[in-house]
């Protein structure tokens, strides 16, 4: 789906054949020359419970409004990476410097993490560094304040950003499902509170890590699909479904139909068009333009000029030179009626 959503942006039904034959394919491969098997442990380690709806009647509005907040936390992703990007093109230092400094500012996040949270420097670095997994599944758990997972996806915001904007080794996807866990938590913790009953605030991160990236990649088919896949729960589709679509609707609206992953090219003047099955967006000019186009010569009779309107099915000919050439400015013919001579210019 990733390749689908992301790379083709389109679902034909012959790319779909092939994309889901090459994952089979590789899968099938990979298996049995490496020996893989499906590692049961590392979803019991994400998501350690089983996540259902309480009462869908009412949760399934507060889905929605969680599909509104991932869309504007998807935006602030996307804004806030290519923003910094930029800073670290405009600064004026030598180019070898800039991870440095994004390294520097990275640390720094780390230090206010810990002075406002009153934790120690390790735990705001085990919270902060790397990919986030055991953070993930402490959220997802439902053991972190709402304070610290709001703090939290600030700083992973910011942190990331700097790291990859400054030219550092860094990608898109984890950070993402880190603070999509961090704001769904956040606020399952604010529902769990205000409206008793409902399911804990750990499903509300689940859904989260779907719904950020969805809304950031504009992909809700593949993170549904990713959060089916790692953790088995098919009663937790129906929320993220909802929190995907709206996250990657409300995103695309605000970005202009833009994603994480196109922004730059954007900023490259590379446009990038949504292909519809149907439209005349893939169309060019000498797709549909008539390369050989027809001309009568200067003096031809009547007759002949009839002819070559009924053997061409054309309403209108080109006039041309003595010998048929184009002029600059050829005039264009139409087959008179009763009348007899020559076509004149």
């Amino acid at each position: 789906m990733f390749a689908l959503e992301v790379l083709l942006a389109e679902y034909y039904l012959r790319h779909v054949i092939s994309v889901v034959l090459s994952a089979v394919m590789a899968t099938a491969v990979a298996r049995s020359l490496l020996q893989l098997t499906p590692n049961l442990g590392i979803r019991d380690f994400l998501v350690p419970v089983q996540y259902q709806m309480v009462t869908p009647i009412v949760e399934l509005p507060l889905y929605m409004v969680l599909g509104v907040v991932v869309a504007i936390v998807g935006v602030l992703v996307v804004k806030v990476l290519y923003g910094m990007e930029h800073f670290f093109e405009r600064l004026d230092v030598p180019g070898f410097t800039k991870p440095a400094i994004g390294g520097a500012l990275l640390g720094g996040t780390i230090l206010a993490t810990s002075y406002i949270t009153g934790e120690s420097g390790h735990t705001s670095t085990t919270w902060l560094m790397g990919v986030g997994y055991d953070t993930v599944r402490s959220s997802i758990s439902g053991e972190l304040a709402i304070a610290i997972m709001v703090i939290l996806a600030i700083m992973k915001v910011v942190g990331f950003s700097m790291t990859v904007g400054s030219g550092s080794s860094g990608g898109i996807f984890s950070p993402s499902l880190y603070i999509g866990a961090m704001a769904g938590g956040a606020f399952g913790v604010a529902v769990h509170a205000l409206v008793p009953g409902t399911a804990p605030a750990g499903a509300y991160a689940l859904v989260g890590i779907a719904g950020v990236f969805a809304a950031a990649a504009s992909a809700p088919l593949t993170a549904t699909l990713m959060i089916f896949e790692l953790t088995g729960q098919y009663s937790i589709i129906l929320p993220v479904l909802v929190v995907c679509v709206l996250g990657s609707e409300g995103s695309n609206h605000l970005l202009d139909r833009g994603t994480i992953y196109t922004e730059e090219l954007r900023d490259k003047g590379i446009t990038i068009q949504e292909r519809r099955i149907g439209s005349l967006e893939d169309l060019v000019a000498k797709d549909v333009m008539t390369r050989d186009v027809d001309r009568l010569p200067e003096g031809t009779t009547l007759g002949d000029a009839l002819e070559v309107f009924r053997k061409t099915g054309h309403k209108r000919v080109a006039g041309g030179g003595p010998g048929g050439e184009p002029r600059s400015h050829p005039l264009a013919l139409r087959p008179p009626t009763g009348h007899k001579g020559q076509v004149l210019r």
